[in-house]
């Protein structure tokens, strides 16, 4: 798959005739079957092939059956027939379980290689950089979704099929508004948020003093961030929201709100949770240009990414 992705995968600018390459694409990575539910439910994609090799594996499986049962009306060339094709089975097996093993390796992805991260319960887990939305287009901040006014809010969704520089602007103070937001660090933060929380900004350091800062956009983070090399899609809960347009501006009664949201006059606005407990989920996007350490008993060993993105290239709708 490696090699068939690696001549289809870019562009139709070199299409056989009477087939674009994408169908080719489409056809040798069996994901020629596609659906709207691949949007929301892009881990269905791989699920999906799975289920194609098992159904060609029981077809087999009971073509052999129906062989085996004729095999004594032609001995002995039938049975060494039937023998051989048993043998096949195995393949099929293996080709099954890697496949399986291959939505897992994507689906379940750790930055060291593992599946036994200790995280938490709000971490819905990491995804590589080289899947997003913006590393599978040609098209500068172009959209891989193809929805009219898309309304979804699936973390997935909106990191693989929405470009960078889409927004989850608020526009007005209700309360208890959930809304997407996105923090960028460095991945060593990153590693340490996926198994404990955030952490508060100190008082001196933030703008809106101390709280967990989130922009609307994954390229607003570029410049707000002090650190880089992981980013970090939450869906947040604003509680009581005091909403201003008012660079540095807070509440005189900082007890008595949630959150802050500032409404910045370029579009680039700001939300800063004074409480990490309203924070109710998180998935981190890796950059695999950037080095991880785990710093466990203060020993900072590089932990290797192993994942080759060029191995999924086409396995995503």
């Amino acid at each position: 798959m490696i090699y068939t992705s690696s001549i289809l995968y870019e562009t139709a600018s070199d299409d056989i005739p009477y087939c674009p390459r994408k169908h080719l694409l489409r056809f040798s990575t069996l994901t020629c079957f596609t659906c709207d539910c691949y949007y929301d439910h892009p881990h269905a994609i791989l699920l999906t092939r799975v289920a194609i090799l098992f159904c060609c594996f029981l077809f087999r499986l009971i073509a052999i059956i129906l062989g085996g049962m004729c095999a004594n009306r032609f001995p002995p060339r039938a049975i060494a027939y039937v023998v051989f094709a048993c043998i096949s089975l195995l393949f099929a097996i293996c080709t099954i379980v890697l496949e399986y093993r291959h939505h897992r390796r994507l689906w379940f992805y750790y930055p060291d290689g593992g599946s036994t991260l200790n995280r938490a319960r709000r971490h819905r887990g990491f995804l590589p950089y080289s899947i997003i939305n913006d590393q599978r287009t040609t098209s500068w901040r172009s959209s891989l979704c193809k929805r009219h006014n898309c309304q979804s809010r699936d973390f997935f969704h909106i990191i693989m099929y929405h470009s960078r520089a889409t927004q989850f602007r608020v526009t007005n103070a209700n309360p208890n508004q959930r809304v997407i937001g996105f923090h960028q660090t460095d991945q060593n933060c990153a590693f340490s948020i996926s198994k404990t929380n955030f952490e508060p900004t100190e008082q001196a350091r933030g703008l809106f003093g101390a709280g967990v800062y989130f922009a609307t956009s994954i390229d607003h983070t570029e410049f707000k961030a002090n650190y880089k090399g992981a980013y970090i899609i939450a869906r947040v809960n604003l509680g009581r929201v005091y909403l201003t347009e008012d660079r540095g501006a807070q509440p005189t009664d900082r007890q008595s709100y949630d959150s802050i949201y500032f409404k910045h006059p370029n579009g680039s606005d700001e939300i800063v949770i004074f409480n990490p407990e309203f924070i109710e989920e998180w998935l981190i996007v890796v950059n695999q240009d950037y080095s991880i350490t785990n710093g466990v008993a203060g020993v900072r060993d590089d932990i290797k990414d192993h994942f080759y993105a060029e191995v999924y290239k086409g396995c995503i709708f």
